[in-house]
């Protein structure tokens, strides 16, 4: 975007779709918060698929412990300041070489083993943490996620909680992906959420989500 502003030029490998799309993006996250994630992204379908593979295999849905999971959580925004300050000092799409979803979209590349080995490495290791933890690279690596995130805490809309009409029963805490206290909020602020309406759906109060 720099460079299109700047110059009139896109970078390497970004096509104007891509341009599009962060426009977007970033209008769904002022709206709905992260709905891109949770509703549009095709990597989030697959860690989503993968979980649902996971809760299969074990019979359960494994939780991080919060001690290790809160810190966690800010490597995502790490990830994202490195992208930026890399790809802003060198004029490339850094990301790309390390991008799961992009060694996704070349499973039946030449270019998988040589220029988008990393990528692939980091598919696979997202796609095995999928299997014990929800949303894995979602949570706690990915660089759109934490840029969305930071948007979400401005969005126009949330999932709000009418007390009254909530029977304390925290099914939707337990439908999380991302393990956001829903029970006991008022309106669900945490830019973790990535507005899946999995809680809603879990909630069995008629008008208490």
């Amino acid at each position: 975007l720099g460079s299109l502003l700047a110059n009139g030029a896109l970078i390497k490998r970004i096509a104007p779709s891509s341009v599009l799309l962060l426009v977007a993006a970033v209008i769904t996250a002022v709206v709905f918060r992260r709905a891109f994630c949770g509703r549009i992204c095709p990597l989030g379908y697959l860690l989503e698929l993968f979980g649902g593979i996971g809760k299969l295999v074990f019979g359960r849905r494994f939780v991080m412990p919060s001690w290790l999971d809160r810190p966690a959580r800010y490597l995502k925004y790490m990830v994202l300041a490195l992208i930026l300050t890399f790809t802003w000092s060198t004029g490339e799409l850094v990301i790309r070489a390390y991008d799961p979803w992009v060694a996704y979209n070349h499973i039946a590349s030449p270019e998988l083993f040589t220029e988008n080995l990393a990528g692939l490495i980091v598919l696979v290791v997202v796609l095995l943490g999928s299997l014990l933890y929800d949303r894995f690279f979602c949570k706690y690596a990915c660089p759109m996620g934490a840029f969305l995130g930071l948007i979400s805490r401005f969005s126009i809309f949330k999932v709000r909680r009418d007390a009254n009409a909530c029977i304390d029963c925290k099914l939707c805490d337990k439908a999380c992906a991302v393990n956001v206290e829903i029970s006991t909020a008022a309106a669900v602020a945490d830019p973790e959420c990535i507005d899946c309406g999995e809680c809603v759906a879990a909630c069995p109060a008629k008008g208490a989500l």
